[in-house]
């Protein structure tokens, strides 16, 4: 056999070994719902840690980013982007206050209303007060596809307010975790706005860590604050309240976010506005498996016209 076409057949196993190990990796898609699937667990371990420990839900959310940060930061650094300056600051303090404020407000409206309640108002509204807010600050003009996604989503918002089922709590402490439930989305739409800002010249790990460490930086100040002023506490009591709070900062925090970056560069902006909405879904389905949470029957239905409009948002982007 000549030399030439030993070079050939050595191609083609080349090209063959290459083609497999593709083969084996996983999608973008799967990855992006890895991730939901990750996120989605964030609500029952916040519960199951309320359970287990004393620690307030400003707390909890300091502990989970200051997990968080260093483990994203070390990918960030491998990462290309231009240095920070001042264009900057006021954007990087709007990440850290808007992520301090989602975490806090988050972890406070599970605590009063649960976790699917919190979950859908939160996480299905980031996306149309992002819409909104476009319009206002950004002047972005939306389309008609967009308003009817407002719409439907004021209408299930609505309905899953007024209609939420059996609830955890009294009716004033209720009323305070809805609102913290859509107070975590507005703030969650800000750090997606903040973050838009930032995009063209840093890479979005960057972005994920300096939220998450300036958000830390916010929040463990303020808890250290309340906890003294209280009489808290800012340390897990147990061993099993010290595992979960790891478990939050790990797992479906920094993993969580590495494996979804690492999807999105493999995936359409469609499929992947379209397949997070498994974290909103998962998670109500893991709240009424576990802690037996349900929503009433027109609460569902609320909850059912709030995902149909992320998912008229999410097409309508890839559009």
């Amino acid at each position: 056999m000549s030399d030439h076409q030993e070079n050939r057949r050595a191609g083609r196993g080349a090209r063959l070994d290459l083609t497999s190990r593709r083969a084996l990796m996983p999608s973008g898609l799967g990855l992006v719902a890895l991730a939901a699937l990750l996120w989605s667990t964030v609500g029952i371990a916040s519960r199951v840690l309320f359970d287990l420990s004393a620690l307030d839900p400003l707390t909890v959310g300091a502990w989970r980013l200051a997990l968080a940060a260093p483990l994203v930061g070390l990918l960030a650094l491998r990462l290309p982007g231009t240095p920070l300056d001042r264009r900057d600051l006021r954007a990087l303090l709007l990440l850290g206050l808007a992520q301090a404020a989602y975490q806090g407000l988050y972890f406070g409206a599970v605590a009063r209303v649960g976790v699917a309640l919190a979950t859908l108002l939160a996480l299905c509204s980031a996306p149309v007060l992002v819409a909104l807010l476009a319009r206002l600050v950004l002047k972005e003009q939306l389309s008609r596809t967009t308003w009817i996604a407002v719409a439907v989503a004021v209408v299930g918002a609505a309905l899953l307010v007024g209609f939420p089922g059996p609830l955890p709590a009294g009716g004033g402490t209720v009323a305070v975790g809805l609102a913290m439930a859509g107070g975590s989305g507005l703030s969650y739409a800000l750090f997606t706005l903040a973050s838009r800002h930032l995009a063209p010249r840093h890479h979005p790990a960057r972005l994920v860590a300096l939220g998450f460490g300036a958000g830390a930086v916010v929040l463990a100040t303020v808890a250290t604050g309340v906890a003294v002023a209280g009489g808290g506490t800012i340390l897990p009591e147990t061993p099993a309240a010290w595992g979960v709070v790891l478990y939050m900062g790990v797992v479906p925090t920094a993993l969580a976010y590495v494996v979804f970056l690492w999807g999105m560069r493999r995936a359409s902006a469609t499929g992947s506005a379209v397949v997070v909405l498994l974290e909103p879904l998962s998670a109500t389905l893991l709240a009424w498996a576990i802690f037996g949470e349900r929503l009433g029957p027109l609460g569902a239905v609320g909850g059912g016209l709030l995902l149909a409009a992320v998912a008229l948002l999410a097409l309508r982007r890839g559009r």
